[in-house]
């Protein structure tokens, strides 16, 4: 985010030329190698593996023309320190390190060469010995390390710091959550190359400003928009009444799958909601009297149709039409901005699983004995 409110044309690759790399049109600008370790002691020493594996990638890359260093900066991000006076010390960034010193480093690093006896960064010594001199120098020129950098769990509190001016003090966890959720997901569509392997700060800007105009009074933020179809079967067993409400009126299977993923994904929803303090229970049973108020207007229009001796078939067609309705029909979002509709649909699954609303006329004496026996099952 830093970097792209610098230069809001860059766009960012993850697992391209390097771990991580930003790129300005088809020439990428930066590289960066990143090392993350548990054990917040680790040192970057003058013969440190990661410093001299991150070397060697950049040298081989220098020495066939994949990567020019000088345009291209190079960064190695690690956890570990840089004990004072080493080599990566000396190429910390300018505005870190008044007293960077490239040719003081590069010397440090030849002599680590001639000293270690690690077979295991032979390879490594040797890609950086082959460069000639001037390469070497030009390298380390464009060399930043960036140590002492947040582990994954301080960088949470990093990106928090960065979004704390879009929404309230107490909001500032839960979109950020949202903010890296939405982030790890183009990570793994872009390694998984179902989507473009780039993204840039316009398309992160135009995310979090999207998802800052749900944090408000008037809407919320949609965790479950996509549309799911789930079997009967992943339900317990005392969640299965609406289900029976449901074929009381003969619905399909394909209605009843669909219902099964609303009432998931509502309860999922509304479960998020209260955690991250969008929405308190009270708010929660308001808006489940509001949508009982206008179920029972629905269904005394039913009842005032139906005759009393009327068959079960008619009575079944009614009591879908009325299901029909309230599912496609009624508009009552829980916020008058929040436009998706699988809430209110789930909700009202979750009315009808306690039975406080019902398709069938006679859906209370049809069920009751289901729900008294789920009740003594769970207790």
């Amino acid at each position: 985010m830093r970097e792209g409110k610098a230069n809001d044309q860059l766009r960012l690759a993850v697992e391209g030329l390097d771990d991580v790399s930003f790129h300005q049109g088809d020439s990428p600008v930066q590289l960066i190698q990143t090392k993350h370790h548990i054990d917040r002691s680790a040192s970057l020493t003058n013969t440190s593996g990661d410093l001299w594996r991150t070397l060697r990638v950049w040298a081989d890359r220098a020495r066939t023309g994949l990567v020019h260093p000088g345009p291209v900066v190079l960064v190695l991000m690690t956890t570990a320190t840089a004990p004072d006076g080493s080599a990566a010390a000396l190429l910390r960034p300018t505005e870190i390190n008044k007293d960077r010193n490239e040719e003081r480093a590069h010397q440090l690093l030849l002599e680590a060469i001639s000293t270690s006896r690690n077979k295991a960064l032979a390879e490594a010594f040797q890609a950086f010995r082959e460069l000639a001199v001037d390469q070497r120098r030009t390298l380390l020129s464009a060399v930043r390390i960036l140590d002492r950098a947040p582990d994954i769990v301080d960088v949470r509190k990093e990106i928090g710091k960065d979004l704390d001016l879009f929404v309230r003090p107490e909001q500032t966890g839960a979109f950020a959550d949202r903010v890296e959720g939405w982030w790890l997901n183009r990570v793994v569509a872009a390694l998984a190359g179902i989507e473009e392997r780039t993204t840039s700060y316009m398309d992160l800007r135009t995310h979090v400003r999207q998802l800052r105009d749900r944090f408000n009074e008037e809407d919320l933020p949609a965790d479950f928009p996509d549309a799911i179809e789930l079997s009967v079967d992943e339900l317990a067993a005392d969640e299965r009444v609406f289900v029976e409400q449901l074929r009381l009126v003969a619905a399909s299977e394909l209605r009843i799958r669909k219902a099964v993923g609303d009432y998931w994904r509502a309860y999922q929803q509304r479960s998020r909601w209260v955690e991250d303090g969008l929405l308190y229970d009270h708010d929660l049973e308001r808006y489940e009297n509001v949508l009982v108020d206008e179920w029972q207007r629905y269904f005394d229009g039913i009842e005032h149709r139906l005759r009393e001796d009327a068959s079960e078939d008619e009575v079944r067609r009614a009591g879908y039409d009325l299901f029909h309705r309230i599912d496609t029909d009624v508009d009552k979002p829980i916020r008058r901005n929040f436009r998706e509709g699988y809430v209110q649909r789930g909700t009202y699954h979750g009315l009808a699983n306690d039975l406080r609303v019902g398709w069938h006329r006679n859906f209370v004496s049809h069920l009751q004995h289901i729900v008294n026996e789920a009740r003594q099952r769970a207790s």
